[in-house]
């Protein structure tokens, strides 16, 4: 009888990864809830799209494995500048990813096989990394 090969959550390094300065909080949001049904039938441990707010702008972003098709990929990026986003500065961009994605393994940690939600920690509905 075969043993299955138990699959291993991603390390840092197997995840790519971008962030966009959008234009408001309503369009973030409705560009989230946009591309979060394209997104839902891969595997969790495979992906991360967050909105949110990061140095008081809106935010968006999106995290993923060499899994996630590359076309996938692209649809996702068109469509967020399309809604009018911004790639952040490669300083503020290489920042916030790091906090994203220790945030999104901290929680694979504690629930595997589980997306990271934009919450923030004190409850409120929207979370900003800076506060």
């Amino acid at each position: 009888m075969k043993q299955r090969r138990k699959r291993h959550a991603a390390s840092p390094r197997q995840f790519q990864g971008n962030a966009w300065a959008m234009p408001s909080a309503a369009v973030a949001k409705i560009t989230y809830h946009s591309l979060s049904p394209q997104l839902l039938d891969r595997s969790p441990e495979d992906w991360s799209l967050v909105s949110g707010f990061f140095q008081r702008n809106p935010v968006l972003v999106f995290l993923w494995t060499l899994a996630v098709a590359p076309r996938l990929v692209a649809t996702v990026q068109r469509t967020i500048r399309t809604a009018g986003g911004v790639e952040l500065d490669e300083e503020a961009k290489t920042l916030l990813l790091s906090q994203i994605l220790a945030r999104r393994l901290g929680l694979q940690a504690k629930e595997p096989l589980d997306t990271l939600t934009a919450h923030h920690p004190k409850g409120k509905p929207v979370w900003d990394l800076d506060d």
